[in-house]
């Protein structure tokens, strides 16, 4: 769904490993759910347009999900960069905390657990038969509304390693938006957790603070 030339690009790479996927243009989450059906590997991970894998990203997360058979979703340490690429901060430095396990509760008020999709690894085989995929209405906030689909029912590692550069600029779909749209679009995310099936069962302290995060997303 691009609109430049990251097709013509691929298609200068002969190797027969890399498949294309062309489709209209309807955002990350239908990008992102694209490339998950037609996935056939042992693992999926992703990387979006403007971040950079380190040269043994995939080898790390791989290998980390091989030695942990309890885990299906690994999720890494990376930097925060400028449009150059000059470092600025570890994704760790802004997250709420380093959990692993069941991480749903954790996750479910913290949008900032995770981060961002470049530096996980899925194993796909557990993945696939979920029907889990990325909202597609959600600009902002579908990363962290997928993870908390997965954690409902799969556990997640950690591995102390840097894997991705993310670039921090004024073309993130986080910074590009509105301060008003973006409080719309988290909130949107919350209502889908609140209204779901499962809510209830997450512990009163959780659901307490979930409402509490609702409120302070809607001001």
């Amino acid at each position: 769904g691009s609109t430049d030339s990251t097709y013509e690009c691929i298609r200068r790479f002969p190797d027969p490993r890399i498949k294309c996927i062309r489709q209209d243009n309807q955002g990350e989450g239908a990008a992102r759910n694209a490339g998950m059906r037609r996935a056939v590997g042992d693992y999926v991970g992703f990387l979006d347009a403007d971040d950079v894998y380190l040269p043994d990203a995939l080898h790390d997360m791989s290998e980390f999900l091989e030695s942990h058979r309890v885990y299906d979703v690994v999720y890494s340490d990376g930097y925060l960069c400028d449009s150059a690429l000059n470092p600025l901060m570890g994704l760790t430095e802004i997250r709420s905390g380093i959990h692993v396990g069941n991480i749903l509760e954790q996750g479910g008020l913290s949008s900032n657990l995770v981060t961002i999709p470049s530096c996980t690894l899925l194993r796909r085989t557990a993945v696939e038969p979920l029907h889990i995929g990325f909202d597609r209405d959600l600009k902002i906030g579908a990363d962290w509304h997928f993870w908390i689909q997965l954690a409902r029912h799969v556990k997640f590692g950690y591995l102390d390693k840097k894997v991705c550069m993310y670039r921090v600029h004024g073309s993130n779909i986080t910074t590009a938006v509105g301060q008003q749209e973006r409080r719309n679009q988290l909130a949107s995310g919350h209502l889908r957790v609140l209204h779901s099936d499962w809510f209830s069962d997450l512990s009163l302290p959780t659901q307490l603070r979930f409402l509490c995060n609702l409120l302070i997303d809607c001001l």
